[in-house]
């Protein structure tokens, strides 16, 4: 399983990965990073573009796989992504912002092509050191299922959703409107990742009910070339659940439907975001201890999902810190480790439906 992490790009130093490396003296197989360009709008926060296209480029030139996860802000109301204090309870957004849809107003659409034509220039300037431009695992608009941005939920219904998703993909193409006046190039090193909510704990939704309410949300296998889940271990109001992974079948059921989906659709599986928070017991400072405990706890499940290519911890308390490198360590050196691909492997191939590539 290729294992990577995400990285805060606003980092300048002591980034995720380079503590795994500190830890265990390999970089991880897949570092993501987050692009934002809140300028567009005005809001709050600014460019990550310097620190993420340095993240991006050095887990390439290392033989790592790189990924790309991008958050633009609301440009209908100038909000920060995940802040939709000033949309009303069934505000639209998704139908405001595409040409010729519904209540388009241009205004909207302008500001939206805007955050899209920073992304394509921001996917146009990865080169890699061999001068190559750099492919990257891109996600997108993810977590739709739910309402906590702009893009999902109350705030986009599934037809809109599917129509923002081909839009944006045919926009970065060159199909929408013509990219060669604006100096930009047109997107030919992005791998599309689709990644919808997990289920939330206690939940008796199954997997292959879980498969069913995504599905609304699919735009189609042309546009689309993984298939993953952000799965936690937490509460429908988000609280985290301090438990053993093998118990928490909110995480196991989304990654089983998640594989019925993907199989069916012709896509890999992957776990794009995970883990829990275990509540500050993740540097073992207690008992049971995250890496060793919890994480084996999963891995001995996992074995019912061996299709699942690759797998993504978030950054903060969900991934290695030299706080828990004892632990993080001691499951590097079991068997679990020996299930993981880091950056040292380039010849591992990820990028394969199936085990016979």
């Amino acid at each position: 399983m290729l294992w990577g992490v995400q990285d805060n790009p606003n980092l300048t130093s002591d980034n995720t990965d380079d503590d795994v490396d500190a830890l265990v003296g390999e970089y991880p197989g897949l570092v993501e990073a987050t692009y934002t360009d809140n300028t567009v709008c005005g809001s709050a926060g600014g460019s990550t573009l310097t620190n993420f296209t340095t993240e991006i480029e050095d887990q390439y030139n290392r033989g790592g796989v790189a990924g790309v996860h991008w958050l633009p802000e609301d440009p209908v109301t100038c909000d920060p992504e995940t802040n939709d204090k000033r949309l009303g309870a069934r505000e639209d957004i998704c139908d405001k912002i595409l040409p010729g849809y519904s209540t388009s107003n241009t205004t909207d659409e302008n500001r939206f092509h805007a955050e899209l034509d920073d992304l394509i220039s921001a996917l146009n300037g990865l080169v890699g050191d061999d001068g190559n431009a750099i492919p990257v695992l891109l996600r997108i608009f993810h977590e739709m299922t739910g309402s906590e941005h702009w893009w999902g939920g109350r705030h986009c219904s599934g037809p809109q959703f599917k129509q923002l998703w081909r839009y944006t993909i045919q926009y970065m193409a060159g199909n929408e409107v013509p990219l060669g006046p604006l100096g930009l190039s047109a997107v030919d090193n992005a791998i599309l990742v689709w990644a919808p909510s997990g289920i939330s704990h206690g939940s008796t939704e199954s997997p292959s009910a879980f498969e069913s309410a995504i599905s609304k949300y699919y735009p189609g296998s042309a546009y689309v070339d993984v298939v993953g889940v952000d799965a936690y271990d937490k509460t429908a109001a988000g609280t985290f659940i301090d438990e053993p992974m093998s118990d928490a079948t909110g995480v196991l059921n989304a990654l089983k439907g998640i594989v019925l989906f993907a199989g069916k659709e012709g896509k890999f599986p992957a776990m794009t975001e995970g883990e829990n928070d275990l509540q500050g017991s993740i540097d073992c400072g207690g008992s049971p201890c995250y890496w060793t405990d919890y994480v084996t706890d999963f891995q001995t499940s996992f074995k019912k999902l061996a299709s699942i290519r690759y797998a993504m911890v978030w950054n903060g308390s969900f991934a290695p810190s030299p706080g828990d490198s004892g632990d993080f360590v001691s499951m590097f050196d079991s068997s679990l480790g020996s299930y993981l691909i880091m950056a040292d492997n380039p010849s591992y191939p990820w990028y394969c439906p199936v085990f016979t590539c």
